[in-house]
């Protein structure tokens, strides 16, 4: 008992010594619950909140041709995975709510969007056409969920799709007279937007452009165009409305460049991004200073002084999107799909389906534990289920579940790997109530 108690004291007095250190555990992860893209990746995904995401993979490899859909209600923690038969070249995705969502294709023949309208159980195709170049919506923006935008394609021509109806019809807007080729777009509301991609009749010559919009695509001005250094415009990140960032996609020679606004896109500045030869795609800013930038065949680099410098940050491996939820949590689809967080990626299984007579919150096993434990609970009824671990101070560490889930009993998995030593609590919450609360600790 005496080396229990003396246990316990050396945790409150690391408590004391490591405090504030929790954001310090904010890092990279690849989430091992969804399959590995290997040497392809993942093309694009959408999150509508901090647990409820998609990601779309699609790729041909001799006579296997792999076109999927994956979802995750839990942060991460567990996928579905939906496929179509009529599946093919999924490039970008889209979510409004955890209902009504649309796929962009390339190069798909008959098939340039699908929508679905319960959460991607089931799509339908909502644009068909024949004619071969208005194949290709490369990148999606949803503004609400009558009103979305795409463009499109990478190689050209320059495409710009509309709907304000939820998809269910599309106008196809030629931006040929003002750029070659169009990858991404990003709006601020139903008017104002941005554009991205190329000028130039071939790769060899092709410069990045930026086009603006402030009446919903009816008409552009340039705000922003490179010299012909044989590069364009990939992806858009604007982590607030002033500050803004566009990857430059070159895929040979040096120096690599990229683009950056601190002015809501008014003016952009071209910056060095690396003295050596990148083919550089994705790009993600969590606030105006800290973001990544990562691409085909490369590692991910880091910046914390807003592009001024950038240092080796090795998380992430053939990115092509960040989609930042706030300035502590982000996801990334590359090789694999990777998750910024505090927390770790945990698995949750359900145990049992027998019900139980009432609510219960188990003791987590091994107590005290280095470096993960398992936390048992067991539901009634069928409700919205929360499950957070908090520090001594009360700070929210790690939130392990935020979804639906039916009666039964459960099991989460926390790894402590990157939270300091101390004494934790851990409460369950069902339908806004706390039913149960207790503690553990972390000895290492």
């Amino acid at each position: 008992m005496n080396k229990y108690i003396a246990s316990f004291a050396l945790i409150f007095l690391l408590i004391i010594t490591d405090t504030g250190q929790a954001q310090n555990s904010l890092r990279w992860r690849s989430v091992p619950t969804i399959p590995s893209a290997g040497n392809i990746r993942y093309e694009d995904m959408s999150f509508i909140n901090a647990t409820t995401g998609w990601a779309i993979i699609s790729y041909s490899s001799g006579s296997q041709s792999v076109n999927n859909v994956y979802r995750t209600r839990d942060g991460g923690a567990s996928w579905a995975q939906f496929t179509d038969t009529s599946f093919g070249g999924l490039r970008s995705i889209g979510f409004a709510d955890s209902l009504h969502g649309w796929i962009g294709t390339l190069n798909w023949p008959g098939t340039v969007m699908y929508r679905t309208v319960n959460g991607g159980e089931n799509w339908e195709k909502v644009i068909t056409t024949g004619l071969q170049d208005s194949l290709g919506v490369c990148g999606i923006s949803v503004v609400s969920r009558d009103i979305v935008y795409g463009c499109g394609r990478y190689y050209g021509p320059a495409r710009f799709f509309k709907t304000t109806n939820g998809g269910v019809n599309w106008t196809i807007k030629n931006l040929s007279p003002y750029i070659t080729t169009l990858i991404d777009c990003h709006f601020f509301n139903k008017d104002s937007g941005f554009v991205v991609g190329g000028i130039g009749s071939t790769f060899g010559n092709r410069s990045g452009a930026i086009l603006f919009t402030s009446d919903g695509g009816e008409t552009w001005v340039n705000r922003a165009t490179t010299p012909p250094r044989g590069q364009w415009c990939w992806k858009i990140s604007f982590p607030d409305r002033l500050n803004g960032y566009v990857s430059l996609e070159k895929i040979s020679g040096s120096p690599v460049y990229f683009y950056k606004t601190t002015n809501g896109g008014e003016t952009w500045e071209e910056k060095t991004f690396l003295n050596t030869a990148a083919d550089e795609e994705g790009i993600g800013f969590i606030n105006a200073s800290t973001g990544w930038l990562g691409g085909w065949f490369f590692n991910t680099y880091k910046t914390t002084d807003g592009g001024n410098s950038w240092n080796s940050d090795p998380w992430g491996f053939n990115l092509n999107r960040i989609r930042v939820i706030n300035d502590t949590l982000a996801y990334g689809a590359g090789a694999r799909i990777y998750k910024f967080s505090r927390d770790s990626i945990v698995g949750i299984t359900q145990t049992s389906s027998i019900v139980p007579e009432d609510f219960e919150l188990q003791q987590n096993y091994p107590n005290p534990f280095n470096p993960s434990t398992i936390i048992s609970y067991k539901l009634k009824r069928q409700g919205d289920v929360i499950l957070r671990i908090h520090d001594i101070v009360g700070r929210q560490v790690s939130e392990l579940v935020n979804t639906r889930q039916n009666a039964g009993t459960y099991e989460a998995t926390f790894s402590a790997t990157n939270i300091p030593n101390g004494v934790y609590s851990y409460s369950l919450h069902v339908d806004g109530v706390v039913v149960a609360s207790r503690r553990m600790a972390i000895v290492k």
